[in-house]
């Protein structure tokens, strides 16, 4: 995996770990029974360590009541300059 890449799924795990605290104020282990996954993997998850398949970000999603495409878009969010910095997206 090259650096761009472990960027983006640091960003993408940022976003899905500040969804879930700061708007559904829900805890891990609560979002990941609910989303058919193991607390382990939903904490690797959000701290960027490994991919993700489409269908575990469909229920993410599903479940933080954000559409896909939100999900994915980390454009609209501040991580863009924390891991982007030069404007280097992809």
């Amino acid at each position: 995996m090259n650096t761009q890449e472990e960027k983006l799924l640091q960003a993408l795990g940022d976003k899905i770990r500040e969804v879930r605290i700061s708007e559904l104020l829900v805890p891990q282990e609560v979002m990941a029974v609910n989303c058919g996954i193991t607390q382990r993997h939903l904490s690797l998850i959000e701290r960027g360590l490994i991919e993700c398949k489409i269908l575990t970000l469909r229920k993410i999603s599903s479940n933080s009541h954000l559409p896909l495409s939100k999900l994915l878009d980390i454009n609209l969010y501040k991580f863009d300059k924390k891991y982007f910095p030069e404007g280097e997206m992809f």
